[in-house]
């Protein structure tokens, strides 16, 4: 029999009947590990904000926020997690967050928001964010978290995306249908106007596939 490889249950050897039954314990195994994963992301997520604020100010963030509030919800639509810097809350969505991986990377992503805040004054992900969030990589090097993302955790699962104008704010809002018409509609948190950017507006397209457009 040949070499089983390691990853997806996607299977290219043995008889059908061996492979249906490495499916169903791939499918066992899973969901084990996610409803484990249920029980402790609790703790998980308060030791991290707790390691984050130490290794980087030393509890300062904590300090100035009344302390950092982890607030799991039901779900958060479209996004795995939310930053308000104002409250220093983080928020969490349960339906979408189901392993460490993603809670570390939501929780580390969130951080740098209450750093980009609290020490520069922004909350957009500009030059700045960027600057902190790589801050928070190489003070969590050694547990080795890897990088800090960039772009904001989401479920990409919506057909219609818009964003904020405004280079200080980028919010997003995701729709399954073009519910949204930038004509009438503003950003709900700073009232800046709305471009659609998936898909593409057609105004957009046009500049893009025009020469001597701004791109």
């Amino acid at each position: 029999m040949a070499n089983r490889s390691i990853g997806p249950p996607t299977f290219y050897w043995g008889n059908p009947a061996e492979n249906d039954e490495f499916a169903r314990i791939h499918c066992r195994t899973t969901a084990l590990r996610r409803r484990e994963f249920g029980f402790r992301k609790k703790d998980i997520a308060e030791w991290l904000i707790h390691e984050l604020d130490q290794r980087t100010t030393g509890g300062t963030i904590a300090y100035l926020t009344g302390g950092i509030k982890i607030i799991w919800k039901e779900s958060i639509p479209g996004k795995l997690g939310v930053a308000d810097v104002v409250s220093g809350t983080i928020q969490l969505s349960e339906e979408l967050i189901d392993d460490e991986q993603k809670l570390c990377i939501t929780v580390c992503h969130g951080f740098s928001h209450l750093l980009a805040y609290y020490y520069s004054g922004r909350t957009d992900h500009g030059e700045l964010f960027f600057c902190w969030a790589q801050f928070c990589t190489d003070k969590m090097r050694p547990l080795d978290m890897g990088p800090v993302q960039i772009k904001a955790p989401r479920q990409d699962s919506y057909e219609f995306i818009w964003q904020c104008e405004k280079e200080d704010c980028g919010q997003e809002y995701g729709r399954h249908t073009k519910s949204i018409d930038p004509r009438w509609d503003k950003c709900h948190r700073c009232l800046g106007a709305l471009l659609q950017t998936n898909p593409i507006a057609r105004t957009l397209r046009w500049q893009m596939d025009t020469p001597g457009t701004i791109h």
